[in-house]
């Protein structure tokens, strides 16, 4: 009788303890699974921001290159000897179009704070899409190219080109033409057909040119990463 208790007894403290220990391992799941919906949501989140700026860089490196293309497309009217260049000679647009080879200078790149923000915090490991987190270095990497590119413009702009600018052009015309608000005192005109048989000069802007379409070449790389990496963010979320 006594044996039949004591068993009694065993059986049900081995099934409260059994019923603990499940209430222990479902709670674990419940907290499991709780936090992994807090990291989804934080993952979901993170992507989310990244693709809102990354087509805000889109759209800022698109304005950048045309702008480049704009300056190159200058300084190629001006380096060849053809009829449109003749053209402007004897347009009162030649100012302008010597301002925008001689003056003109880009040194602007896209931001994508996010992706700054997430890298500084950790949280790139958030991410569980290794291809998205392989775009994101090869991005990067293509954002340092194109500041190491952008620095070259500013110093062949700054040690070359303003040199020259200075030394043979008459800016103030060129400031003048290029925007009408100013009503500076010229002292006198820019004799462009005389100024390009300067090889001083030519070479100046065969340089800046040569330039200007090795940074063309950057920005259109990285404006290619951004479009792939947005692309494959949207089809992740």
């Amino acid at each position: 009788m006594e044996e039949n208790r004591t068993k009694k007894y065993l059986l049900y403290a081995i099934g409260e303890i059994i019923l603990v220990v499940i209430g222990i391992l479902i709670a674990l799941q419940i907290n499991n699974w709780n936090e992994n919906r807090k990291i989804n949501l934080e993952e979901d989140k993170i992507l989310l921001n990244l693709t809102t700026d990354l087509k805000q860089a889109l759209q800022e490196s698109n304005s950048q290159i045309i702008r480049e293309q704009t300056i190159s497309k200058s300084l190629q009217i001006i380096l060849t000897d053809s009829p449109e260049r003749e053209r402007y000679f004897d347009h009162s647009k030649a100012d302008s179009l010597f301002y925008e080879s001689f003056l003109s200078l880009q040194t602007t790149s896209p931001i994508i704070q996010t992706y700054s923000d997430i890298k500084s915090s950790g949280k790139v490991s958030l991410i569980t899409n290794q291809q998205i987190k392989d775009r994101l270095t090869k991005l990067e990497n293509s954002m340092t190219d194109l500041r190491f590119q952008v620095d070259d413009n500013m110093t062949v702009q700054q040690l070359n080109v303003d040199k020259v600018t200075i030394k043979y052009l008459d800016i103030v015309k060129m400031l003048n033409e290029r925007n009408p608000k100013f009503k500076l005192t010229e002292i006198g005109q820019n004799d462009y057909r005389t100024l390009l048989q300067n090889k001083e000069i030519t070479s100046t802007l065969a340089l800046k040119l040569l330039v200007v379409d090795n940074l063309i070449g950057e920005r259109i790389v990285l404006h290619n990463d951004i479009k792939s990496l947005i692309s494959l963010i949207e089809n992740e979320l």
